[in-house]
């Protein structure tokens, strides 16, 4: 049996993505939103992050938001102008080139409300914490409200939802079990109105 040759090195040429990304969220021209949404859109193959813009134009001279490099499918954007007609895209891109944009998507914010709604920050906190099982967060709406709360990996992805329908104004005390979760470093989000409050949270198993 001979020796080895030399080894030499080679690197196959990057392929840029291709598809379109497929917007998902929020619908279409949907009206009287939020002034804090959260955008997302479906993987697309050969990805390495996403371009997301955000406009008052469909000709995207006038921007809102021009973010180059997000890391996940979707994006939390704060603290939008109310009664405004909004458009929104995003393409994949990697190292060796970007994929067409996505469709122009659109909607409308509504108008706040005249006394502005509001979750108590300073009795919001999630005890135990670090927690290895279950545990509680507590926090006060000031008003009733429908009440999403969700738990998400910290690029922003969701993981599961805790509780989402209407509540009365008051103390809460919602459940939390780690049955799904890894040990790791999440996010806790609380959506009522236009109104978002997000709290980190440590699993240890």
């Amino acid at each position: 049996m001979s020796a080895w040759s030399e080894v030499w090195l080679f690197r196959t040429i990057a392929i840029p993505p291709t598809d379109q990304v497929l917007l998902t969220s929020p619908a279409n021209d949907l009206d009287k939103t939020q002034l804090n949404m959260v955008f997302k859109w479906q993987s697309v193959d050969r990805a390495e992050a996403y371009n997301f813009q955000l406009a008052t134009d469909n000709g995207f001279e006038n921007l809102v938001a021009n973010e180059l490099s997000v890391w996940s499918t979707g994006i939390n954007i704060f603290d939008l102008a109310e009664d405004t007609q909004l458009f929104w895209r995003a393409r994949a891109w990697n190292e060796a080139g970007n994929s067409p944009w996505s469709e122009i998507w659109n909607f409308t914010t509504g108008m706040p409300s005249s006394v502005p709604f509001e979750i108590n920050s300073s009795t919001t906190f999630v005890y135990p914490n670090p927690f290895a099982e279950s545990a509680f967060l507590k926090f006060e709406l000031k008003e009733e409200s429908n009440v999403r709360i969700k738990i998400t990996d910290v690029l922003g992805n969701d993981i599961k939802t805790i509780a989402n329908g209407f509540m009365e104004a008051g103390e809460k005390n919602i459940p939390i079990n780690s049955t799904s979760l890894s040990s790791g470093v999440y996010l806790i989000s609380i959506m009522a109105r236009d109104h978002i409050e997000i709290h980190r949270i440590v699993v240890r198993k």
